[in-house]
């Protein structure tokens, strides 16, 4: 299943949750698109 013709990407945080290690956490929110039939 494509996932980019299914969803949207609204917007992409990038985080880091932990400030002592060298890892950053993504998090993409993604919008369903509308189809219309």
């Amino acid at each position: 299943m494509e996932v980019e013709g299914f969803f949207q990407i609204q917007k992409i945080l990038i985080t880091d949750p932990y400030p002592q290690t060298p890892h950053l956490e993504s998090v993409a929110f993604l919008k369903r698109k509308n189809f219309t039939t």
